[in-house]
């Protein structure tokens, strides 16, 4: 992971311009040399490696290099990670409790993993009950949009700390998703932060909480579930629909 972490921080003081042959080299590189392949889907990996280099077509994201650098570190390592869960599933392990692996440390919850899959099928940290709540509470409040709802991120992988959120996410068709940033942000005047936020959201394929109206929501399930929660809009094969996903109930 060290030498990931070196080899992303370099590309970051390359000052890379999109298109060269050493931007494609870094590019490929570190896409073949640690399995990005099979860990991310290649529009994801391209938005967080136009981030990482300076060169994503929006400037004005909320991503930065340091962000962008953390999270391709964070999937390899959820991605090595999870591995490791699967081949102790594989031996019938149906509780994974304290998993050390340098750093950090990884301390999971009453999480089930089905023999012989090395998935969760209930997020990390989460009761069956709490699960079935907030499912319940979820879509009463969005089942109108989509019936298509997941948990992804370290809750789904088992990779969560103490402090981490949950991240659920509403999945829609890409015409769906044209549909509602329609409806949320209607024609923002030119420059105006509204039509950052909406470039943003269209570039992402992600409509947070705020501006999908389901701040509210949000709060309610953090409630029930005691914990920091993340809602939001996903468009389906866009760069946040990714990564290990457990279904909603």
């Amino acid at each position: 992971m060290n030498e990931l972490r070196f080899l992303l921080n370099d590309a970051i003081g390359k000052n890379l311009n999109k298109g060269s042959k050493l931007y494609q080299a870094y590019h490929d590189k570190i896409w073949e040399r640690y399995g990005f392949a099979s860990i991310l889907k290649t529009n994801r990996y391209n938005y967080l490696f136009g981030l990482l280099t300076g060169t994503s077509a929006y400037k004005n994201s909320a991503g930065n290099a340091s962000w962008a650098r953390e999270e391709l570190i964070r999937e390899f390592f959820d991605a090595n990670l999870s591995g490791y869960i699967a081949s102790m599933a594989m031996d019938g392990v149906t509780h994974v409790s304290t998993v050390k692996i340098k750093n950090p440390t990884v301390t999971d919850s009453e999480a089930v993993v089905p023999k012989g899959t090395g998935k969760l099928t209930i997020p990390q940290g989460v009761t069956s009950e709490q699960f079935n709540n907030a499912s319940s509470i979820i879509r009463q409040k969005v089942g109108s949009i989509s019936d298509d709802i997941v948990v992804q991120g370290s809750r789904a992988n088992g990779t969560a700390r103490p402090d981490s959120d949950i991240d659920f996410a509403v999945r829609v068709s890409p015409e769906k998703f044209d549909e509602l940033i329609t409806q949320r942000f209607g024609i923002p005047n030119p420059g105006s932060a509204k039509e950052r936020t909406m470039q943003h959201a269209i570039e992402t394929g992600k409509i947070q909480s705020g501006e999908a109206g389901l701040r509210s929501l949000r709060q309610e399930l953090q409630k029930a579930l005691g914990m920091d929660v993340d809602i939001s809009i996903v468009k389906s094969g866009g760069p946040f629909d990714n990564g290990t996903q457990i279904p909603l109930p």
